[in-house]
């Protein structure tokens, strides 16, 4: 991804790989803001007596989070929750911020013994942070055929930063179309989501 993106510029190494991985995290969130495209269910196993749950790099949860027995939990906010300690079967699912690129929610009250087996089944918007020291083989999780588009809209993101670097009118309407069709598909997609299943650590 980042030696695609400098092809599109006169000096290729006028910004560094790190710079690029910005610029390309930048242009994907960019991408699902206009498409939402990337939407999934996702599943948390419970465990006895812990209360916080890594959920994976989200952009945000939808909906109402459900136990895997179809009992709805309610989203709640940090300051909602006055007893950290209880135990029993969660009633409310709240945000706890992010650690080490992945998103964290506490279940309120902790799940007892008894919710062993039990899952937390939420919808939801990714996609995934891509960071500075992001391995250099990483792959976004937009398909294939976007990922010229998510190129684009870096290197547009680049022109922004450095006035004198030469972007070409046709880029921009290149990643302008990238978007249409992103857009396009989502509207007529049989299914709606990808699924996937992401397990609490």
């Amino acid at each position: 991804m980042v030696k695609a993106c400098q092809t599109h510029v006169r000096e290729s190494t006028r910004f560094t790989a790190e710079t690029w991985r910005m610029l390309l995290n930048a242009s994907q969130m960019e991408m699902q803001a206009q498409t939402s495209i990337l939407r999934g269910e996702f599943s948390v196993p419970l465990q006895p007596l812990v209360r916080e749950y890594f959920t994976g790099s989200l952009y945000r949860i939808l909906g109402k989070p459900r136990m895997s027995d179809g009992t709805k939990l309610t989203v709640a906010g940090y300051d909602d929750i006055t007893d950290f300690y209880a135990t029993g079967t969660p009633s409310k699912l709240y945000p706890l911020g992010s650690h080490s690129g992945s998103m964290m929610v506490g279940l309120y009250p902790i799940p007892a013994e008894e919710t062993t087996g039990s899952l937390i089944l939420y919808g939801c918007m990714w996609p995934e942070e891509i960071k500075i020291d992001t391995p250099e083989s990483f792959i976004p999780d937009f398909e294939a055929i976007d990922h010229d588009t998510m190129v684009l809209g870096a290197v547009c993101q680049a022109e922004r930063i450095d006035t004198d670097l030469t972007v070409s009118q046709m880029v921009r309407q290149q990643y302008a179309d990238g978007l249409l069709a992103m857009k396009s598909r989502a509207n007529y997609r049989a299914t709606g989501a990808r699924k996937m299943v992401v397990r609490g650590r």
